[in-house]
């Protein structure tokens, strides 16, 4: 009869780590849609973050019409303001091309420390299971334990 009932315990142990593995498994794709629904959230800040260059590139370019009309003007006057004006529309534009450097590469450390925060946040949710997981069998040993005696 102890053969028997070792025999059943053995097989409920087998279905309850069985359970186990499916429930870590499940566990583990929740996270990655979660990662996932984050990607898109940060993607579409991503978007609309070009758009606002978009249009702050728009406005650097009307500016830039503006101080060519006035430096045509100017160059009506004298010839030596047109090649000066040259140059500072070339300055400009390094200017800004040096601004959308800077913020792409701000944009993509905060993409880099996003993505190591959820794994550390993806390996602390597995190690809670994990322990909730190991208490339980415990918990089912002790009671197969009173169960047998």
């Amino acid at each position: 009869m102890r053969l028997f009932v070792a025999w059943i315990d053995y097989i409920e142990t087998m279905r309850l780590f069985v359970a186990w593995i499916e429930y870590i498994e499940t566990m583990r794709l929740f996270v990655a849609w979660l990662q996932y629904i984050e990607t898109m959230r940060l993607f579409v800040d991503w978007i609309q973050y070009i758009e606002t260059m978009r249009l702050f590139v728009a406005w650097i370019e009307y500016i830039e019409t503006m101080r060519l009309f006035v430096a045509w003007i100017e160059y009506i006057e004298t010839m030596g303001l047109f090649v000066d004006w040259i140059q500072y529309i070339e300055i400009m534009r390094l200017f800004v091309d040096w601004i959308q450097y800077i913020e792409i590469m701000r944009l993509f450390v905060a993409w880099i420390d996003y993505i190591e925060t959820m794994g550390l946040f993806v390996d602390w949710i597995e190690y809670i299971e994990i322990m909730r997981l190991f208490v339980d069998w415990i918990e089912y040993i002790e009671i197969m334990r009173l169960f047998v005696a």
